[in-house]
């Protein structure tokens, strides 16, 4: 008999109850009893197609269909492992973050404001009810997994519209991130906190980390829903069902792959703008930027131009940082050189030089002079910042 312990309607409207008027300090579980090592690589399936090829013997029929099983049951503890780790991380969000700015927002002069609080988090206090539920109904689940009866499906389609949440969470990140940087760019109590925080982690993660997660979850349900799927034999009593779920996921996703590409930006930007030391004028962040590429370069400094002192590019669609790299135990920060907007520049080769990229500003004539690696490596910015500049340039003076 299939085991399958489904999450009935009841069990899920509770839920719901609970996520609306739920306090927001919630003790995060953890199973001992289950792996919580990371399954290894997956190898490929096994081909379903058993008329290909010579016929194969009883014993390496039964050879294929063990290795199907044990691939189904590391995606089963795959599974159970990262939502474990990301459930633990929505717990940190709301259980620390949340909670810690809360009661800082209703004190009589507070760094963050009760409008600010509720942007800046959105509604991670009704999804998380929603997955500490999977959660625990995957630990159960996986704590009696057999391969060949045990069934997954249900967990995903007794979720029904509570993925929904998702979406909500989804249009709230842009607002969200806007907020997080508005009060990082203060530099006062906010941003000490935040700081304090990622010490306190050893660097690990910032909170604008934790705040993309809920963004990057749907669609790892999905990539692991499709690995289920590919070990499970059309006969199991779970292979329709695992169809509908997907089905169910990957509608979700859709909608949420239409903000992931813009929200995934964002966070770059954020992150390089929060690592960069000096007066930026205008900050990195904007809703019309976007990251392009970076690395690291060196620069010709002295009279005769004849010292080379470690630099870094930061490039964009519309400008480019240099900076001075330097790192500490836990993290790489960068000392503000100079930006250079991308439609008041001319980039310059010595064909005698080809390593090196000489930066011009078209008003003054200023020069800037860069080494690279090799002429290679030297090409490949070319080719990159080349078009930009043409469009930044046409741009600008399509507006003048």
């Amino acid at each position: 008999t299939a085991s399958s312990n489904s999450m009935t309607n009841d069990s899920i409207g509770s839920v719901s109850e609970r996520s609306s008027g739920s306090k927001d300090k919630e003790e995060s579980q953890s199973f001992s009893t289950i792996s919580r090592v990371s399954p290894s690589k997956l190898s490929p399936s096994p081909k379903d197609d058993e008329d290909s090829g010579p016929p194969l013997s009883p014993g390496e029929l039964a050879a294929k269909d063990k290795e199907r099983e044990t691939q189904r049951t590391k995606i089963a503890q795959e599974l159970l492992y990262t939502e474990d780790t990301y459930y633990k991380n929505i717990c940190k969000i709301n259980n620390k973050f949340k909670y810690d700015l809360t009661k800082e927002s209703i004190k009589r002069k507070p760094y963050i404001t009760p409008q600010e609080l509720t942007i800046l988090f959105g509604n991670i206090s009704q999804i998380l009810p929603v997955n500490k539920m999977l959660f625990e109904a995957l630990a159960n689940r996986i704590s009696t997994f057999n391969s060949k009866t045990t069934l997954l499906s249900d967990l995903f389609i007794g979720l029904g519209s509570f993925l929904n949440l998702y979406i909500e969470y989804i249009n709230n990140y842009d607002n969200a991130i806007g907020t997080y940087l508005q009060l990082m760019q203060k530099k006062g109590s906010f941003f000490s906190y935040v700081k304090k925080q990622e010490e306190a982690d050893k660097g690990q993660l910032e909170l604008s980390a934790y705040l993309i997660q809920p963004v990057q979850r749907i669609p790892r349900y999905v990539l692991l829903l499709k690995e289920l799927i590919k070990y499970t034999k059309p006969d199991h009593p779970d292979y329709a069902n695992l169809h509908k779920a997907l089905d169910h996921i990957k509608a979700i996703a859709e909608k949420i792959n239409k903000e992931k590409s813009n929200s995934d930006n964002q966070l770059k930007l954020i992150s390089i703008q929060n690592s960069i030391v000096g007066d930026l004028d205008e900050p990195i962040f904007s809703f019309d930027r976007r990251f392009v590429k970076e690395g690291a370069v060196k620069r010709l400094s002295g009279k005769k131009l004849n010292k080379l002192k470690d630099a870094y590019f930061h490039l964009f669609n519309d400008l480019l940082v240099v900076s001075t790299p330097k790192s500490t135990k836990y993290s790489v920060s960068y000392q503000l050189l100079v930006r250079f907007k991308l439609f008041l520049i001319a980039i310059l080769i010595d064909p005698l030089k080809p390593n090196q990229l000489i930066i011009s500003m078209t008003k003054n004539g200023v020069k800037f002079v860069f080494e690279f690696g090799s002429g290679a490596e030297c090409k490949v910015w070319i080719d990159a910042m080349t078009p930009l500049i043409t469009i930044c340039k046409n741009t600008e003076l399509g507006t003048n």
